[in-house]
């Protein structure tokens, strides 16, 4: 085992034992999953954008990847968009609801995601907007409108 590994072990370990004594999270295996989720994040942040355009943010934990999530803001070391937490978010789940569904994310990914919506709020409203079924379905039926028509010809 090399040195950082070694680290890793020993910093989950006291993290695992204080927040098991703290009864913060409801058992101990998603704990442990929850900081080997974070150290693999680590590790994979490098693999996942490989190649790719990165441009941060002045959010620590926010980016926009070229080719990934067409480009809207997601989690650094993740594929989870900004807009898919304040969609939670906006839904009425709580912090905690969010990281139950979302257990590779720390709970300062989800506060600065939330951050970074209302610094951002037009552009986001705007990426909001663009993912409702109301803004799809009039494009979606023109669609449909023009295939049956050339179809008829």
């Amino acid at each position: 085992m090399d040195m950082v590994s070694s680290l890793c072990t020993v910093f989950i370990r006291v993290q695992l034992n204080f927040v098991v004594r703290e009864n913060y999270y409801r058992n101990s295996n998603q704990i442990l999953n929850k900081h080997m989720g974070v150290i693999t994040m680590l590790n994979e942040t490098i693999e996942t954008y490989s190649g790719k355009n990165i441009e941060k943010t002045v959010h620590p934990h926010i980016v926009k990847v070229e080719g990934v999530a067409s480009g809207e803001p997601i989690i650094l070391g993740t594929r989870i968009m900004v807009r898919t937490i304040i969609e939670q978010y906006q839904l009425g789940n709580s912090i905690e609801d969010i990281l139950w569904d979302f257990p590779q994310l720390s709970s300062a990914q989800v506060h600065d995601a939330i951050s970074y919506y209302h610094d951002n709020k037009q552009d986001m409203d705007r990426l909001l907007e663009q993912a409702t079924y109301e803004h799809w379905q009039p494009i979606i039926e023109r669609i449909q409108h023009e295939q049956t028509k050339n179809l008829s010809k």
